[in-house]
């Protein structure tokens, strides 16, 4: 602060202050900028002088040096830091002459850093760098040596012998540090050989050693295929390795890693009542504790059995609970797993079997509005298809509406799987809104129809042709024992009684509605893809359904079916074969011949009341031609195609069309060449052209 001056009139009794001019030392500055030329003076010399290798640090710092097995980078960024620390501190810079000549008393020699001259060098320099850090890890020379043995077992071409010898030395190597190693990348995939070309005790051996941290293991990236490899190779510790689930199942199931080894656990390895006890977790803490036995034997409906109404609550209450929480987590991928549809259906089948009907709908109900958008996601196992259609069944038009929404854009793979279409065929069942039903699935379902019926073109195992061509048929002829084997159709009736509860409009009636809904679309395909049906076998199964069932216009369908015949020459040039000597190909024209197909059951004809067949008799006649279809009849195999022609002029024919015919196949010339012939069914044809002469 200034000093204060005295107040007015005082005396000042202090002499005068004397202006002194304070000089700063010039040592100091002198000291500085010699110091600052002598720098850049040196920094000239060492730019001009060859490179020399930096100190770590300067000898005056109070920092210990580092090893000489430290990187060239740590030393580089230690010497920054602390010459940034020096400048930013304003530290004194001592004289570097005080240090010896050789400077090597306070600092030993750094290792002469290796600067590679050619791409490979700096490859190799690379890898040898690559190798020590390798080495430097906890267990690394072990697993270095492990990875040795590695490559020799999992080779294909050796033998068993060769093989065990390998496979014996890799277990010697890692005994004892499998649960050390097991979650690292590369030694997972040796513990993962070592257990799939092992004995069985010794892969009883590494999961011995992994007893205690199957829970932790199954959560990583790499060692939880080799818990899943364990499940599958060691059946009799099983119980063990499922039992460290227990109680975290909800949590794993909703982990990113875990959630897929829980879920084929479940479906593929457990047994039934291990089944019950990796499930007992959406049951509650109660049942966890107290219900364990009886819950291994007889599953939840056990348990509820024993229970009173106040405790059937709690457990119901903490099922839905655990089912809401994986229901609220759709992006953890627990909603598509088995185990959360076997929960989702005994809650459903514990629903019913509350007091009231009130009480039973609005748990139903509660439960829709929280997995109402995830039932796509479900429909493709058997418990999960059983909870869908109960949805289907039990839903109001709005609901029905609202799972049909939900549906629509994965139409394709319900249509090809099989526990999914019989969602769809409850579907059809059960919903009254027609108008509806048939502008959101079945026009699309139609719409597909060369993918479900037509092989593709390149081989793609995972498509099922049969279930997508019983999604057709179930629009043409629902539960026809044809396509549908009794066990499928006991098991589409499951809801029948519920949606004669729910449903107000006749099943006959809905049936001819979807029929009428879907024949347009079919008809057209038939017309488009008439070739590829004729020549293949279960397409031609369809073609013929369609013809015969479909409602409205089937002229185009017929002449496109007849088209095949007339455009290929006879006897065919090539090596494929003509259609006509095709055995389901003239399958199928026989069939239509005939207005039906054979029933074995009433041994006779069923024929369609809506198919004229006396109308496809006159279209072959006038389109392929009466000579072609005695040479195909007396040369190929279509001796009962012009059998079944015949007869249907007799049935149904006026006397202009039999005497027309009588003078053509029932002339000695073509009676002549019949008999000369070797065809199969000649004899049928012949017993034709005679009953055809006696009535004309």
């Amino acid at each position: 602060m200034p000093p204060k001056r005295p107040a007015a009139g005082a005396a000042n009794t202090q002499p005068p202050r004397k202006k002194q001019h304070v000089e700063k030392p010039k040592s100091l500055k002198a000291s500085r900028k010699t110091l600052i030329s002598t720098k850049k003076s040196a920094d000239r010399e060492e730019k001009a002088a060859p490179p020399k290798p930096k100190r770590k640090a300067p000898i005056t710092s109070n920092v210990p040096l580092k090893n000489e097995s430290d990187t060239d980078e740590d030393e580089g960024d230690e010497f920054d830091e602390m010459s940034e620390a020096s400048d930013d501190d304003d530290e004194e810079i001592k004289d570097e002459d005080s240090m010896d000549e050789d400077g090597a008393e306070t600092k030993p020699k750094k290792k002469k850093k290796v600067t590679p001259k050619t791409p490979a060098e700096s490859h190799a320099l690379q890898r040898e760098k690559a190798k020590e850090r390798r080495l430097a890890r906890p267990n690394g020379e072990m697993i270095v040596e492990a990875k040795k043995h590695w490559e020799l077992a999992r080779q294909h071409n050796l033998s068993k012998e060769e093989r065990q010898k390998h496979v014996n030395n890799l277990m010697e190597n890692v005994k004892g540090k499998v649960k050390d190693v097991v979650t690292k990348h590369d030694a997972s995939r040796v513990i993962q050989t070592l257990v799939k070309y092992g004995s069985q005790s010794q892969r009883n051996t590494v999961a011995r050693e992994l007893q205690g941290a199957y829970r932790d293991l199954i959560q990583s990236r790499y060692s939880r295929h080799l818990v899943l490899k364990l499940i599958r190779c060691c059946p009799t510790l099983r119980s063990e390795i499922f039992s460290e689930f227990h109680g975290h199942v909800i949590r794993l199931l909703l982990h990113r890693d875990a959630t897929e080894i829980i879920s084929s656990a479940f479906t593929d390895y457990a047994s039934p009542q291990e089944r019950n006890l990796l499930i007992r977790d959406f049951y509650g803490k109660e049942v966890a504790l107290f219900d364990s036995e009886t819950l291994k034997a007889g599953g939840l409906k056990a348990v509820m059995d024993d229970a009173d109404e106040t405790r059937k609550g709690r457990i119901l209450s903490a099922l839905k609970s655990s089912l809401t929480r994986i229901f609220d987590n759709p992006d953890k991928g627990a909603v598509g797993h088995p185990v959360v549809h076997r929960a989702l259906w005994e809650y459903l089948q514990e629903v019913l079997r509350l007091p009231t009907p009130d009480e039973q709908v609005k748990a139903r109900n509660e439960m829709f509005e929280n997995c109402h958008e995830l039932l796509a996601e479900m429909a493709h196992t058997k418990d999960g298809s059983r909870a869908v259609r109960e949805f289907v069944a039990w839903g109001s038009a709005k609901d029905r509406k609202k799972i049909l929404k939900t549906f629509k854009p994965h139409l394709e793979r319900m249509c090809l799987d099989d526990q999914a279409q019989l969602v769809l065929f409850t579907c059809l069942d059960a919903i009254d809104d027609t108008k509806a039903l048939v502008s959101t699935v079945v026009n699309d379902v139609v719409s597909l129809a060369p993918k479900l019926v037509l092989p593709p073109s390149s081989t793609d195992s995972t498509t099922d042709l049969a279930s997508g061509r019983r999604s057709l048929f179930y629009l043409l002829l629902p539960r026809d024992p044809r396509y549908f084997t009794p066990a499928l159709t006991r098991t589409i009736a499951e809801t029948d009684a519920i949606v004669a509860q729910t449903s107000k409009k006749d099943a006959e009636v809905r049936k001819k509605e979807i029929l009428a809904g879907a024949s347009e679309g079919l008809l057209k395909f038939v017309t488009s893809e008439a070739e590829k049906l004729v020549r293949d076998p279960a397409g031609s199964l369809v073609a013929t359904d369609v013809v015969l069932h479909a409602e409205g216009d089937r002229s185009s369908a017929t002449k496109a079916l007849l088209r095949p015949l007339v455009d290929s020459p006879f006897p065919s040039p090539s090596s494929t074969s003509h259609p006509i000597d095709l055995a389901h190909s003239s399958r199928l024209y026989k069939n239509l011949l005939q207005g039906g197909r054979f029933s074995q059951k009433s041994n006779s004809v069923v024929t369609v009341p809506s198919y004229s067949a006396i109308d496809f008799a006159r279209s072959m006649l006038a389109d392929v031609g009466k000579e072609k279809l005695l040479t195909m009849a007396t040369e190929g195999g279509g001796a009962f195609v012009l059998t079944e022609l015949v007869e249907r002029f007799i049935q149904e024919g006026s006397g202009e069309e039999k005497k027309e015919l009588k003078a053509w196949v029932g002339s000695k010339a073509a009676t002549k060449k019949i008999e000369e012939s070797s065809a199969k069914g000649k004899d049928a044809l012949l017993s034709k052209v005679n009953e055809l002469r006696s009535l004309v």
